[in-house]
């Protein structure tokens, strides 16, 4: 089947549910988990916009809200969980960016491509319209390896004042990131 998409439990006793959706892909990633109402919602495509239904029991999901922003970039995927605050679902999401010959020597980029990130805000109701999407952004580099452009915006929380974001680096190291919430709510839009 490829990559499927689970709900797990790490309470004991363990506890895996496939999650499946009529249209599914053969690689599935990047959904994009919330909560509305008590129920589990998940972020299926980001532009458009779908957002289906799932039942944690059985793992089914439906197709529950489907819009379209006008200039939002198509290759925008999935990457934290959406959090609820000032009103809004917030999140962080990932562009795969490629380079060629005289823009990656301009930038000082020794890799083909880098993952680019956005702070993501939508709407806290049904559509849940996505009204933002920040400016790119790359997470901190530790080591000066071409592996650390691989980077993926794994989880947000906002608690004290603080946004923490947290991320993988080079698919072998899981780091975080703290910045004011201002700052976050100020980038998300």
């Amino acid at each position: 089947y490829g990559t499927r998409i689970y709900l797990a439990s790490l309470e004991p006793a363990y506890h895996e549910v496939l999650l499946n959706y009529s249209r599914m892909r053969s690689q599935e990633k990047n959904w994009v988990p919330f909560v509305y109402n008590d129920t589990l919602h998940m972020s299926y495509s980001l532009c458009p916009h779908q957002v289906l239904r799932c039942e944690m029991n059985t793992g089914e999901c439906t197709l529950a809200y489907w819009s379209k922003e006008v200039n939002c970039p198509t290759d925008l995927r999935g990457g934290s969980q959406l959090v609820q605050t000032n009103g809004a679902l917030l999140g962080v999401a990932h562009r795969t960016r490629y380079f060629m010959g005289s823009e990656r020597a301009i930038r000082n980029i020794t890799t083909e491509h880098l993952y680019e990130h956005h702070f993501v805000r939508m709407d806290a109701r049904p559509p849940f319209a996505l009204r933002n999407v920040s400016p790119p952004f790359v997470f901190p580099r530790l080591f000066g390896t071409d592996a650390e452009w691989v980077q993926f915006g794994a989880g947000l929380a906002v608690e004290g004042g603080h946004a923490i974001l947290t991320y993988g680096l080079g698919d072998c190291s899981a780091l975080q990131v703290r910045l004011p919430a201002r700052e976050l709510f100020r980038l998300a839009g």
